[in-house]
Formats: structure tokens, sequence, C-alpha cells
């Protein structure tokens, strides 16, 4: 009776063994298939982290990248800008020029046409009277003497309508000669308005200019030719018929 109760507990044993050795077979071949598997998840998880840093980091270079090109773009834009504002701005000068050329082109012709006509006018003209009026140093006021003169040239027109007179400014050596073209126009222009002023010779009948120092006989060494530069000569001119 005992042998027979012993005989099934040592079968049961063995199947349980063998469960057991089934069971740990099972978890082995389990953990050795699912191992691996395990790796290559692991992996595949690491380069897709690596992935997404880089692709982080190009994001950060291509975002970079466009606002440095946007920037250069704008710049480029303005400088584009500045260089059509300059195109007009020198189209607007050369314009300009241009319609300035054509009026002292005008002026010139007008000029020469005057000058013309008054060369023409004055070959029918004969000198009649010439007066030189004296100017203190560095002065253009009109002396009492120097008034006494031009009365005296202006009264030689006789009322003649058509009578001429040429006003020529100078001054001595002394200075520089832009001062000095200055003060002799100052000069001539003094005795313009005594002309016109006291005796009513027309404007159109006075030709005047200021031809600063003289180089004539008088040498600017000496006080006395010194004194005889700083004058204007008036010459008075009527028709020969």
């Amino acid at each position: 009776m005992k042998t027979l109760l012993k005989t099934p507990s040592i079968a049961l044993v063995g199947l349980v063994a063998a469960g057991l050795l089934s069971s740990c077979a099972t978890k082995r071949y389990v953990r050795d298939s699912v191992s691996p598997v395990q790796d290559q998840v692991d992996t595949v998880e690491q380069k897709s982290a690596e992935n997404a840093t880089e692709i982080g980091k190009l994001d950060e270079r291509t975002t970079g990248e466009v606002s440095r090109l946007d920037e250069k773009t704008d710049t480029a834009l303005r400088d584009a800008e500045a260089a059509m504002n300059a195109a007009k701005g020198a189209q607007s000068s050369a314009d300009d020029a241009a319609g300035l050329a054509g009026e002292a082109k005008t002026f010139a012709g007008a000029e020469a046409n005057r000058l013309e006509k008054t060369m023409n006018d004055m070959a029918s003209y004969r000198k009649e009277a010439d007066a030189g009026v004296l100017f203190g140093f560095d002065s253009d006021a009109l002396t009492d003497e120097a008034k006494a003169s031009l009365d005296s040239i202006a009264g030689r027109a006789s009322g003649n309508q058509r009578a001429v007179f040429e006003v020529r400014g100078f001054t001595d050596a002394t200075g520089a000669a832009e001062y000095n073209i200055e003060l002799s126009r100052r000069r001539a222009e003094a005795v313009v308005r005594y002309l016109n002023g006291k005796h009513n010779v027309p404007i159109r009948a006075i030709n005047r200019i200021g031809l600063g120092k003289i180089e004539g006989t008088e040498n600017n060494k000496t006080r006395e030719a010194r004194k005889n530069n700083r004058r204007v000569d008036v010459s008075l001119y009527l028709p020969k018929a």
C-alpha cells in the first residue's frame, strides 16, 4: 500500500519538473527573441532623437539664414531706392543745367546783338569831349571838383537826345585785384547816378564798366601817379549827322 502511494508522487514531481523546464525554456526563448527587437527599438529611438536634434539645428540655421537674407534684401531695396532718388536728382540737376545753359545762350545772343548794334551805331558817332574825375583813396564819393567836371561834360550834350556817354572806372595798384575791380565799378556807378540824377541823362545812354587798376602811362610808383589813377574817365559821343 505504501509502495502504491509513492509511485504517483514521483510521477507528479516529474510532471511538475517537466513543466517548469518547459516554462523556463519558453521564457528564455521569449527573452532571446525579444531582446534583439528591443535593441533595434532602442537604436531606432536613439537615431530618432539624434535626427530630431539635427533637424532642430538645421531649422535654427535655416531660420538664421532666412533672417540674414531678409536683412540683405531690405538693404538692397534701400540701396536701390537711394540710387533711384540719386538718379532722379541727377536728372533734375541736368535739366536745370540745360535750362540755365539755354538761358545763358539766349542772353549771350541778345548781348551779342546789342553789342553789334552798339558798334554799328558808334560808327555813326564822333567823340565830342572827355573828362577825368578823380576820387580819394579807397573812396567812391564824388568831390565838388568831380561834380564840376561832370557838369561841364554833361552841358556839352546840349540836350541832344541821341548823346551817348562812356564811363570807365579805375583804381591804383594798391590792394587785391578783386577788390579793385569792385571799387572801380562803384566809382563808375557814382558817376552814372550823378549824370542821371542831376542832368537827366537816360540810363540807356550811358555805357559803364569798372576795370580795376589802370595799366596806362601812370606807373603807380609815386603818390601823384596813384592819385591820378584813382579816377573815372568820361567820354561824350554825339551823332555825326
